[in-house]
């Protein structure tokens, strides 16, 4: 995936992906719903769910990824939100994306 085309890409959070709040953080609480892990989680002792910590920063993509906003808008939201903090701004954010995308958490729409 091109970061070119990446960039007009709008990302949505998958439906069996639900967060939660702990400590001030947010959790991806991602439920494995397909036939083979629930196959796993039943006779392997599997858990059911799993959750991912997000910092900050990984916490305000994520409340950007339902689908009305692209790659670039978020990248510049990101930048006025937590300036040089962030840099490289938009490295970072795409690799973000592509973890968030290879791991199944979300799709990508143009």
């Amino acid at each position: 995936m091109g970061s070119c085309n990446l960039l007009h890409m709008r990302p949505i959070c998958k439906a069996n992906v639900t967060t939660s709040v702990t400590n001030d953080h947010l959790n991806l609480v991602v439920s494995h719903n397909k036939w083979f892990s629930k196959l796993v989680s039943k006779y392997l002792g599997v858990p059911e769910k799993s959750y991912i910590t997000l910092d900050s920063q990984g916490a305000y993509v994520w409340q950007h990824c339902i689908g009305e906003f692209t790659i670039a808008e978020i990248m510049e939201s990101m930048h006025n939100q937590f300036g040089t903090e962030a840099e490289p701004v938009l490295e970072r954010l795409i690799v973000f994306i592509q973890i968030l995308a290879r791991n199944r958490l979300i799709i990508l729409q143009q």
